[in-house]
């Protein structure tokens, strides 16, 4: 079966080909087409939205003929003045109208009232007005700032901000909420259409990120993403998701849907995810789990397999004293609230805990096998850690005595240097404010030791041991491994880490975890937590060769190439799969051109010496000259690979480098922007859940796209919207 090169994987059946010349992908003139009259003029319009909505709710039809005020001054203009003046201001009965004499200066396409006193009082200046507001693009302006800013819709009816408009242009209504909010989900619906135009158009692959967090324990509709993605995206490359088991299914049914998608070699898996499942595995040692019922959770093993875990529940102990299981209490309590604020969190945090409970009996194992055991007493030195530390910066917080006390402390102690003030709050739901709160109880140890001296707060069942102080310093520190990739991969915009970023990162935290496993220097039971986090960390390096999309990214990072393996450790064999696997890839998806063949290198012929008087006739002889690192053929995948990386990018990043090469080497550097710009996490996704919300953030991030055109969506309010009766044109 012949495969059809990547080049021409964005051109639908139902429309002619359209590719633009890879080189002007992303230029100003092709991003300038995507305008109002080309797409109104085009039949881009007339096809259905690829949007996916609920039913619209049923409106009351009102027969009504189109006001006046709100037509353009184009549409106007062939009536005479009087008309003009007549039906502009039919609906403004006030009698101060009458007070003045209304004529129209036509200028340059533009209608303008010219306003004078009637009786000719010399305080009543000439006033004029120009005609061109309009109502529909003042609505489109209201819905693209609510989407992109995200205030309220609210902020729509705020008193002060309609007096705000009044006052620059008297007599205009703005819209209110619920027309605003009506706005934004029929300019996703319609404004979608430009959406599936430019990616019709473009030569490029196109990356997806599914939140698939229902998918575990409760029923899935992952599949409903994909109806809106692939009626305009012919091409997915690739699909970036959480690691569960449903996620596995998804990828591998999706190339039923579009035979295109490669399956398993391009499904790919979000690191935050990867981060976050490792904190929770060293956490998992110092948090007590609450008593729930057996749970049967299918987690994902492989690309290929997936394995069902029985969570059994945790029994309250019946030796702890009265105060901490106060403690114990308050912070399930935390952690039930923060569940219940967040959707699909109890599937997210079921399948965390499956995978966190097998990979930890494997550690407890295997690091007793090396003579490093947990006993029963650092268990509960240990359980006793969290609740203290956290039970009282929430008591710092909520207490005013206590917080006043402790402000005091700390405001004369000469130690505390930095911004450091108080302790942080712990949220259930986001690990790092664990660290947070390990961290600032240290930096102020002593103004807390010294606050649980003072007997009138009653503070006794927060206090900590010296062997929990040392302990919290030991946890801190095996946290911070995780602290750097996890503020890395948190980043937005042009900072943003690609795939290339994931495998360095994993082995340099997987490296930094066995240290840590391997330290005499910290407690036993931080050395058991280390090691099972790099268990988790295992699992997933495994799980990456089966998506080519990792090794391929640093194989076309110039600086990289298939050095980096060598010189991290990877054997003769995989650096050679990796090898056919990217050059088998390129030959099938990438390469148009008939490749030149290397050039042998002649042998070097004797020079004739120059005619005349020769110079230098005494010099010594020099040495054989220095080989020279050989040149790459461009657009040529095999010299490519036999070249050595390059120093360094010279300031360029990756993408930015290969868009400069696509002028002398267009296949090679489209495969390269291809995989270098897949991402590495699924975030973005994650906050797609509600249908309003799913609109607001589709078209706030349609606002700054290179094809988004305002002209466009004040047509599309013109279009499609029911005026609001021509109040907004006085």
């Amino acid at each position: 079966m012949s495969q059809t090169p990547f080049h021409d994987l964005t051109n639908t059946p139902c429309t002619p080909p359209i590719t633009p010349p890879p080189s002007a992908s992303h230029s100003p003139a092709f991003n300038a087409q995507f305008n109002a009259k080309n797409f109104f003029l085009s039949n881009e319009n007339s096809r259905d939205t690829p949007a996916t909505m609920e039913p619209p709710r049923k409106r009351r039809k009102v027969a009504s003929e189109e006001p006046f005020s709100t037509k353009t001054d184009a549409e106007v203009w062939s009536p005479s003045d009087e008309k003009i003046v007549e039906n502009q201001f039919a609906r403004c009965t006030s009698t101060a109208w009458s007070h003045y004499r209304i004529t129209i200066k036509r200028q340059a396409g533009v209608i303008t009232f010219v306003f004078r006193c009637k009786r000719g009082n010399s305080k009543h200046a000439e006033t004029t007005r120009e005609r061109p507001y309009s109502e529909a693009r003042h609505r489109a302006i209201c819905a693209i700032r609510c989407a992109a800013n995200k205030p309220p819709f609210a902020s729509q009816d705020d008193k002060w901000y309609r007096y705000e408009v009044d006052l620059l242009r008297p007599g205009t209504i703005p819209p209110s909420s619920k027309v605003v909010e009506c706005d934004v989900g029929l300019m996703y619906v319609q404004y979608a259409k430009v959406v599936r135009w430019y990616f019709e158009k473009r030569n490029r692959a196109i990356h997806c990120i599914v939140d698939g967090w229902t998918a575990p324990i409760d029923a899935s509709y992952l599949g409903c993403v994909f109806f809106m993605v692939l009626e305009f995206i012919r091409c997915i490359c690739i699909l970036t998701m959480d690691g569960a088991g449903n996620c596995n299914t998804t990828a591998t049914n999706l190339v039923s849907l579009n035979p295109r998608f490669k399956g398993t070699p391009w499904r790919g898996y979000c690191f935050l995810h990867i981060i976050q499942l490792s904190a929770k595995m060293i956490l998992s040692f110092f948090t007590k789990q609450a008593t729930r019922k057996k749970r049967t959770v299918k987690v994902a093993v492989s690309a290929t397999r997936v394995e069902e875990i029985t969570l059994d529940g945790a029994p309250a102990s019946a030796e702890e004293d009265a105060d901490l299981t106060q403690l114990f209490d308050e912070d399930a309590a935390e952690r039930e609230a923060i569940r219940n604020q967040i959707p699909d969190s109890t599937a997210r945090e079921e399948h965390d805990k499956a995978v966190v409970s097998k990979i930890r009996l494997a550690a407890i194992t295997a690091m007793a096998e090396r003579g490093v055991t947990v006993d029963a007493k650092d268990s509960k030195t240990a359980l006793q850690l969290i609740p203290r530390v956290c039970g009282l910066a929430r008591k710092i917080h909520d207490s005013s005595p206590v917080a006043t006390s402790f402000a005091k402390i700390v405001d004369n102690d000469p130690t505390i240097v930095g911004q450091t003030q108080t302790l942080a709050r712990r949220c259930a739901s986001r690990w790092n404010s664990d660290y947070y709160s390990r961290d600032t109880a240290l930096i102020l140890e002593q103004p807390v030791r010294a606050l649980m001296k003072d007997k009138d707060l009653n503070l006794k069942a927060y206090k900590l041991t010296n062997d929990q102080w040392n302990l919290a310093a030991d946890l801190r520190d095996v946290l911070e491994c995780v602290k750097e990739p996890t503020l890395q991969f948190s980043k937005g915009g042009n900072a943003r880490p690609l795939i290339s970023d994931v495998i360095t990162a994993l082995d340099s935290l997987r490296n930094s975890l066995i240290n840590a496993s391997n330290s005499d220097d910290i407690a036993d039971i931080c050395r058991v937590a280390a090691y099972s986090r790099s268990l988790v960390l295992n699992k997933y390096i495994d799980l990456i060769p089966n998506c080519e999309a990792y090794e391929f990214a640093i194989v076309l990072f110039p600086h990289l190439t298939l050095d980096w393996f060598k010189q991290n450790g990877r054997s003769s064999t995989q650096i050679q799969r990796i090898r056919e696997s990217i050059v088998a890839r390129f030959e099938e998806l990438f390469k148009t051109t008939s490749q030149p063949s290397p050039a042998r290198p002649s042998a070097p012929q004797p020079q004739a010496p120059p005619p005349g008087r020769v110079r230098r006739r005494f010099a010594a002889p020099i040495g054989p000259p220095t080989p020279s690192a050989p040149k790459q053929i461009p657009n040529d995948i095999h010299s490519y690979l036999d070249t050595p990386p390059l120093p360094s990018l010279e300031g360029k990043t990756v993408l930015q480098y290969w868009s400069a090469e696509k002028a002398t080497q267009p296949d090679l550097a489209e495969m390269a922007l291809t995989y270098c710009s897949a991402p590495s996490t699924s975030v973005d996704g994650e906050r797609m859940s509600s249908q309003t919300f799913r609109e607001q953030m589709s078209l706030g991030a349609w606002s700054d796209a290179p094809f988004f055109d305002l002209d466009v969506a004040e047509g599309i309010i013109e279009q499609h919207a029911s005026s609001l009766r021509g109040v907004s044109g006085r």
